[in-house]
């Protein structure tokens, strides 16, 4: 989903209003070690709603292989 920008306030509520009003609450998260994943609101919520959150390995774009695969379509 597109958001408008990459806020902590952004990614979260885009996690609640569009991800869990339609899958449900995760079991885990894994997201790269971008400043809205680590922020304290995004910490807290994680924490809030019981999920396992995981990070990749900074300049490691295999660790998120399918979304570089997607990213990859893309640009092409």
């Amino acid at each position: 989903m597109a958001l408008p920008d990459a806020h902590a306030s952004t990614c979260a509520t885009a996690l609640l209003y569009h991800w869990m009003a339609r899958f449900g609450v995760p079991e885990d998260i894994t997201s790269d070690k971008g400043r809205q994943f680590t922020s304290s609101l995004w910490t807290q919520l994680i924490h809030l709603l019981g999920v396992e959150a995981n990070t990749t390995t900074a300049y490691h774009p295999q660790a998120n292989g399918m979304v570089e695969r997607l990213h990859r379509q893309l640009k092409t």
